[in-house]
Formats: structure tokens, C-alpha cells, sequence
């Protein structure tokens, strides 16, 4: 039976090593590029191998490179849809339809190939809408695109990837606008568009992303803070943050009227000596030439004079340009709950709450807005509050996990105790026995007197004399007729006095 598994194994052995060794051709293949791979390697008789549900293809690894490089000659694989090399056969008599509906294939293919080299990506699918030209401008309609794409399991893409996947396509494709462009998930999830104009999407993702970021900064700071006091898992914090994401831009000017700086001054005087009077019979007699010469008094009157001062005054005047930050935090919300103490109960042996002192609450209060930045004019809100955890799940779990290393520790013990006693056995009623077998045996050859040793017969000779060298030869003819004899009759037993002398002469 040992021979018949012996013999068996080594057939398994010579077969595995007769079989080649595969290598992955390529990955992640659609159901379109499988079937069209592997009618390619069936024409050409190159065993192959299907992986990962039909989406991988193994072939023997000497002719990974070749094989990659005929099936890229032949625009495999075409990740589910054909690309522009639709157009390297030209087709006599195609209509100026069916060239325009290769054309939109053809972009589609190459869009999806090239959004499917994003690292996230799995899988994508473009749609793509050009509607025809129209003669009037308002009549035209915009062109759209839809995109569907299949992440690799535990990634997601960003805001700003999803972007860059939009205005991509837009600017592949001739009249299409970014807020023309919807991007969803395989569940469905709206990642772009539907609705909103590109911009404030991306403004409005950007915006709840940063929110969420602050809020976990926040909350971060106050948690690793707490537990290093209280403990681990005895916190929990939550912050709730209003941030004016409003952008503004205003020009102020502020006089001052208390700087005044003249800027600008005119004075003017005007002063009289004295005039004539003129004198006479008021009337038409008067005024007549022939009438005779008018009296005329000289009078002196009073002098006069006028003096004319204007003042221009310029008052001091301060321009300021303020733009308002973006995201600019208007009121913040904290909630803190802590655990209490406990300490065991000596009757029932569970697990008593305590909660924890008014002095100490107010503390960890003040900690909590210090690491926060509080600003009461902001409106901000801090509540602490302290109240037992569910503890007895917890309470629970330990007392399975004790019952689990008790479990453990036992098995172990068993272990060791079985370990034990096979050895023991195998010791006392195998190996012992065995010894002692050999010792008897190695008695028993020890015992057998045969011929005597080299070393034996070497000091014989040396004590004999020259007298009975004849007497010598003799007995070394009979000794070697007896070895002779010996050995045919008794061989196991010649085979350990040849051992046994090689021992010796090693020694």
C-alpha cells in the first residue's frame, strides 16, 4: 500500500511539472472582450484559463507578451464598446447617417476607455445626445451626455474628481457644456448635475465637504482631549457649525469731520474815497440841453470799503475695499456627553453607576470651550452633560470574552496534558522497548565468540617466538579456513564484527 502511494505521488508530481505555468493575460474584462479573447485563443489552439467569474484570462506565461500584443493589434480589449478604430475599414456606400451614428459611437468608446483609467474606476459608460442644426439659434437645442460609473470596491471618488470627469467630457465632445452633464453611480447616486448648473454644484459639495471637515476637526480636538482624562470610550461629542458661505465685496469711504484741511482759499477787497452829486429841478426841464447848465454840488462823503474771503476745506476721507472670507463660521453648537464612574456591587455583583460631581462638570465645561474658541457674542452653545452609558452590554461582552480566555486557557492545558501522556507512552512502551531490544542484540553479538581481532592477533605475534613461526603459518591457515567457513554459515552475525572492527580502527 506505502509502494502503490509512493508510486502515485511521484505520477502527480511528474504530471504537475509537465503542466505549464499561466500568467494573467488581462483583468477585468467585460462579457463583449471575454467571448471575442477566447474565440481569438480557441483559432489559435492556446490553452487558457478563466478566473475571477469569467473576467480574468490565464495563458501560459511564455506567451503573455505576444499574445498582448496580436490582441492589441486586433483592438482587444475594447472595454465594452468600440472606439475609432471603427474607422480603419471604410465601408462603400455607407449613408451619411450611419457614418454619424459610428462617429457618436466611436467618441463614446474612446470616452469610456479613457474615464475607466481613472485609478477609482471600474467600469463606464457614456451617453452622448447631439441633436441636429437647426437654421434659427432658438431653436437649437443644447447638446447632453450622461456618464455611469462602477467604482472598484472601498473607493469613492472626491468632488473635485467628479469634476474633473465632467468638464473632461465637456471638452471632448464639440458644443457640450458642463451643467449638460449628469454623473451617477451603479446605485444611482447622483454624483454631478441633475439639475443644478456645474458651478454650484461643485460650490455646494465643496461647501458641505467643509463643513463636515470643520465640524470633525472640532470634534476630534475635544474627544482626544477628554479621554485622556476620563478614559476611552467614555465621551461623546458632536458639534453642529452655521458657516456663512456667502461671498461679498463692498467699497466703504468714512469721513472725519473733526480733521479738517483747507484746501482751497480766495479773498477779494473793494474800497471807495468819495463821488459828485448832481443837483437840480428834478424833471423834463432838467434833462434838456438847451435848459442851461445843471448845478452840480461837490460833496465829500464817507469812505468805504469791502472785503470778499471764501474757504474750501476738505474733510479727511479713509477708502476700504472688503471682501468678505468665504465660509466665515457664525454660530457653534456643542454637545458633550460623558460617562460616569462605577464601582462593583457587593450584594447583586453588577457593575453600580456614580455619576460624576457638579465641580467636576463645570471644569470639563471650561475645557471644552477653551479647546473650541467659545464667543458668547457669537451665540455659541456648549452643553456637557453627564449620564450612565449602556455599560451593561459592555459588562456583557467582558464577562463572554473572560469565559472565552478561561475556555482557551483550558483547552491549552488539555492540550499540553494529551501531549504529555503520548509522550509518555510512546517513551515508556515504544522507545524503551526498542532500546532495550538493541542493547540485548548488541550482548548477543558481543558474546559470540568468533576469530579473534587485527589488533588481538598483532600482540599474539609479538610475544611469540622464533621458534614457532612454522607453528604460526599453520594456525593462521586454519584461522582463515574457519573465518571462511563463518562467514558462509553465519553472515548477519559477520556483518556486525566488520562493523565493529571499523569502529575500532576509527577509534
Amino acid at each position: 500500500m506505502t509502494t502503490g502511494l509512493v508510486a502515485a505521488g511521484f505520477l502527480f508530481l511528474v504530471f504537475w511539472a509537465q503542466q505549464p505555468e499561466h500568467s494573467l493575460l488581462f483583468s477585468r474584462l467585460s462579457p463583449e472582450d471575454s467571448s471575442a479573447i477566447i474565440e481569438k485563443l480557441k483559432n489559435q489552439r492556446i490553452p487558457y484559463e478563466l478566473t475571477e467569474g469569467g473576467k480574468a484570462i490565464m495563458v501560459p506565461a511564455e506567451r503573455v507578451h505576444e499574445l498582448r500584443l496580436q490582441l492589441a493589434a486586433d483592438g482587444l480589449p475594447q472595454s465594452g464598446g468600440v472606439g475609432f478604430e471603427l474607422f480603419d475599414k471604410s465601408t462603400f456606400g455607407m449613408t451619411e447617417f450611419v457614418q454619424k451614428l459610428n462617429y457618436l459611437r466611436a467618441m463614446q468608446g474612446e470616452l469610456s476607455r479613457t474615464i475607466t483609467q481613472l485609478e477609482a474606476v471600474d467600469q463606464a459608460r457614456v451617453h452622448v445626445v447631439m441633436p441636429e442644426k437647426t437654421l434659427f439659434k432658438e431653436d437649437q437645442h443644447h447638446t447632453t451626455a450622461s456618464i455611469v460609473m462602477k467604482l472598484k470596491r472601498g473607493r469613492k471618488l472626491g468632488a473635485g474628481q467628479v469634476q474633473g470627469v465632467v468638464h473632461l467630457t465637456a471638452s471632448a465632445v464639440e458644443g457640450l457644456d458642463p451643467e449638460n452633464i449628469t454623473v451617477v453611480d451603479i446605485h444611482g447616486n447622483i454624483l454631478s448635475g441633475g439639475g443644478d448648473s456645474g458651478a454650484i454644484a461643485k460650490l455646494t459639495s465643496t461647501q458641505l465637504e467643509y463643513k463636515q471637515n470643520y465640524e470633525k476637526g472640532i470634534e476630534n480636538r475635544i474627544q482626544t482631549m477628554l479621554e485622556n482624562v476620563i478614559g476611552n470610550g467614555k465621551i461623546i461629542a458632536r458639534v453642529n457649525t452655521e458657516l456663512d458661505f456667502l461671498q461679498e465685496e463692498r467699497m466703504e469711504e468714512i469721513f472725519d469731520p473733526d480733521s479738517q484741511v483747507a484746501r482751497s482759499e480766495t479773498m477779494s477787497t473793494d474800497s471807495s474815497v468819495g463821488s459828485q452829486q448832481i443837483s437840480g429841478v428834478p424833471g423834463v426841464q432838467s434833462n434838456i440841453p438847451e435848459a442851461g447848465e445843471q448845478i452840480v454840488q461837490k460833496s465829500t462823503p464817507p469812505k468805504s470799503s469791502r472785503t470778499n474771503e471764501t474757504r474750501n476745506f476738505e474733510l479727511n476721507k479713509i477708502t476700504r475695499k472688503i471682501i468678505e472670507p468665504v465660509g466665515r463660521l457664525t454660530k457653534l453648537s456643542v454637545a458633550v456627553v460623558l460617562d460616569g464612574t462605577y464601582e462593583m456591587d457587593g450584594e447583586s455583583g453588577e457593575p453600580k453607576y456614580i455619576p460624576r460631581s457638579d465641580s467636576a462638570m463645570k471644569e470639563y465645561e471650561n475645557l471644552v470651550k477653551s479647546a473650541i474658541g467659545f464667543n458668547a457674542e457669537r451665540g455659541d452653545v456648549v452643553e456637557v452633560s453627564n449620564m450612565p452609558f449602556d455599560s451593561m452590554k459592555v459588562w456583557d461582552e467582558r464577562k463572554a470574552m473572560e469565559a472565552d480566555a478561561n475556555r482557551l486557557f483550558y483547552l491549552e492545558m488539555v492540550k499540553y496534558l494529551l501531549s504529555g501522556i503520548a509522550l509518555f507512552i510512546i517513551v515508556f512502551f515504544v522507545l524503551k522497548p526498542a532500546i532495550q531490544w538493541l542493547i540485548s542484540l548488541e550482548r548477543e553479538v558481543v558474546s559470540f565468540q568468533g576469530p579473534k581481532t587485527v589488533a588481538e592477533l598483532e600482540r599474539e605475534m609479538a610475544g611469540k617466538g622464533e621458534g614457532e613461526e612454522e607453528y604460526e603459518v599453520e594456525k593462521k591457515e586454519d584461522y582463515r579456513k574457519r573465518v571462511v567457513e563463518f562467514v558462509t554459515e553465519n553472515p548477519q552475525g559477520s556483518a556486525e564484527m566488520l562493523r565493529k572492527w571499523l569502529r575500532e580502527r576509527t577509534v
